[in-house]
């Protein structure tokens, strides 16, 4: 028994880094020429992803969205998989992604769309502290990317969540995306940042937020998450993560509270019932439930699609399959059966079959 949970968690830690991810998954696409072996790969792991990915290309996101939005009555959050991208020329075609799928005209109901700095803006340059004049002039024109999607988001009337990322590079995120707010949030909110709840300072860094918003004349908005890198992070900034479950939870309700106290437009994304559950004890109108489609739990029928919202994968396979590696693992601790039958899965078909034959 003890020997199998220390398994799950050495497999967390590994595969909650994204770049180990997503290193496991093109080693599963390589792993041969053999026609008949790649069939194989795609029969094994096609069914599990299927269940949490809209789609491999921005057509058949689309289409998967609207139907999802009418037969659940929720609201699609069109979640782009590229995350980490490592060479300049998969910064840019991430880009054209976003920009396609946030300009699109043809299927007015998607309204929302997360975005992931590391996908389109060097994740190196966003996670040092100090950088060169060079280095400087790089990060700010990467930097305009994000800008330029949140102008084409305001023009097409779209909303964008700013996605969580690794400790290093949230720091410079939350900064740069704090210069955005004013400009964009002036009306009504079409910006949101996230803020994870493992990080000691997340109360810290939200009420600094209320604060600016106050003193700029902005709307205030926030997505609040436990943290979905918390196993990578707390290697390598113990001092400046929770050690303990509850602590971060403890955070967590102390920001729904601040929340609806100080009239912030809040997204509360959990899979925790018990987290669930106070957020919708507060009946504050201006905050909005999230989960990760496919893993969502049950949500009061009094909220409607305005203020249910699903997270919806999109991407091809290079990069839905390290997302789905990560997340498969995560958002399970309301089910331990689920991260059973999960983890026996990722044991025996991925580390078995696709591991072993180039170890």
């Amino acid at each position: 028994m003890l020997r199998g949970l220390n398994q799950i968690i050495q497999l967390k830690v590994i595969l909650s880094c994204p770049e180990v991810s997503r290193r496991l998954a093109l080693k599963a696409l390589e792993i041969s020429e053999d026609p008949e072996k790649r069939k194989v790969m795609s029969q094994l792991i096609a069914p599990f992803m299927r269940p949490y990915i809209l789609g491999h290309d921005i057509k058949s996101s689309f289409e998967s969205a609207d139907n999802l939005q009418q037969q659940k009555d929720v609201s699609i959050i069109f979640d782009y998989a590229g995350e980490y991208a490592t060479t300049d020329l998969e910064r840019e075609k991430n880009l054209e992604y976003y920009h396609k799928s946030i300009g699109d005209t043809e299927h007015p109901s998607v309204r929302y769309f997360a975005i992931k700095y590391t996908g389109i803006v060097n994740a190196e340059l966003l996670g040092q502290t100090s950088l060169n004049s060079t280095e400087k002039k790089t990060l700010e024109i990467e930097l305009e990317r994000v800008t330029s999607l949140c102008q084409l988001a305001s023009d097409k009337k779209k909303t964008l969540f700013i996605d969580a990322e690794g400790f290093n590079e949230e720091t410079r995120i939350l900064g740069h995306v704090k210069t955005l707010l004013p400009q964009f949030n002036k009306k009504e909110a079409l910006i949101y940042p996230t803020f994870q709840m493992y990080r000691k300072d997340s109360i810290e860094r939200l009420l600094e937020l209320k604060r600016q918003s106050d003193e700029e004349d902005f709307i205030c908005s926030a997505k609040i998450v436990n943290g979905a890198y918390h196993a990578n992070d707390s290697r390598l900034f113990p001092d400046q993560l929770c050690t303990k479950k509850e602590d971060s939870h403890a955070n967590f309700l102390e920001a729904l509270h601040i929340a609806a106290e100080n009239k912030i437009d809040t997204v509360v994304a959990t899979h925790n019932p018990s987290l669930m559950e106070a957020a919708v004890k507060l009946k504050f109108p201006r905050m909005t439930l999230g989960q990760l489609y496919g893993m969502e739990t049950s949500i009061p029928q009094s909220y409607t699609a305005k203020n249910r919202l699903l997270y919806g994968v999109s991407g091809d396979k290079e990069i839905t399959m390290p997302y789905f590696l990560r997340r498969i693992v995560e958002h399970t601790e309301s089910s331990p059966q689920i991260l059973e039958s999960r983890i026996g899965f990722l044991k025996k078909h991925l580390i078995e079959t696709f591991l072993s034959p180039w170890k």
